[in-house]
């Protein structure tokens, strides 16, 4: 009888032994500082968990959901902390960066995305940042060059990466909230449209891909999901050419396919409780 041949588009079942999420030190001490923050950019998605079509539906009547367009006040003496404290940990070559350890919870608050310094971080294996208010990391995370785990669970409002993430070479164990990620597989949470006007403003820099600086040119935008550490990362590519946008790795089965530009149009896999409804359909009585 031939092997039958798997759909690319069936999401990747669960492994018998599921990832395991154990206390790191800390975490109890984390948790009793500072409560994660929650947004409901996925409200909809959590409503429609098992119908794919309800959920387009429901999404298309929403509208797209929208990247995180706040900044980081770069004016605040809790920025001013986090650049001395980047500038503390270049310098003394720590292994371990952990912003909850060293700062106030109220500063820590105050913190959405890391400066672009944590380049100079070439010597720390482990970051460390559960329960941030973080919405988004910077290219420059590529050059971590030492990077071993990225510990960013509970950072509810982390919805994405970007592609310089997979530059990190040693990168191979990740804590994430899964469920607060652009188009994960329990929820599928919706992919922000990249031709609004929210993304325009990550489409300057160096090409995500071949590092060319972009100059007066205005990026490529696409979304990919690809494994980074132990987990499925949507991630942002920013092309200076088609060549470029093409170049990228391919997904993983239970995702999209191919680099893409979000927004309520596209269609993703089923869930993860889809698909085991639908093999439940399947199997005898």
């Amino acid at each position: 009888m031939p092997k039958k041949e798997r759909n690319e588009n069936e999401p990747k079942p669960k492994p018998s032994k599921p990832k395991l999420f154990y206390p790191n030190p800390g975490d109890v001490g984390d948790l009793g500082r500072w409560s994660p923050a929650i947004d409901e950019c996925f409200a909809v998605e959590y409503a429609h968990t098992h119908g794919a079509e309800e959920r387009r539906q429901a999404r298309a009547r929403v509208g797209d959901v929208r990247l995180h367009a706040e900044r980081q006040d770069v004016g605040s003496d809790a920025w001013k902390q986090m650049l001395d404290l980047v500038e503390e940990a270049a310098d003394d070559g720590r292994p371990v960066f952990w912003p909850g350890k060293d700062l106030a919870p109220e500063v820590l608050a105050q913190i959405i995305e890391l400066p672009p310094t944590i380049s100079k971080l070439t010597e720390v294996t482990h970051l460390r940042l559960y329960g941030s208010y973080l919405v988004r990391f910077p290219p420059e995370i590529g050059e971590m060059r030492s990077l071993v785990e990225l510990d960013a669970y509970r950072s509810y409002r982390l919805h994405w990466f970007p592609f310089e993430i997979t530059r990190c070479p040693a990168l191979r164990d990740s804590r994430i909230s899964t469920r607060a990620l652009y188009g994960n597989m329990m929820i599928r949470g919706a992919f922000p449209n990249l031709d609004d006007e929210d993304a325009k403003s990550w489409s300057t820099g160096s090409c995500s891909v071949c590092g060319t600086p972009l100059g007066e040119r205005i990026a490529l935008l696409g979304w990919i999901s690809l494994w980074v550490g132990t987990d499925v990362l949507p991630l942002l590519v920013r092309a200076c050419s088609e060549g470029c946008l093409e170049r990228v790795p391919v997904p993983p089965n239970g995702y999209v396919s191919r680099p893409h530009r979000g927004g309520t149009s596209l269609v993703q896999p089923m869930t993860y409780f889809e698909f085991h409804g639908k093999m439940r359909e399947r199997s005898p009585s």
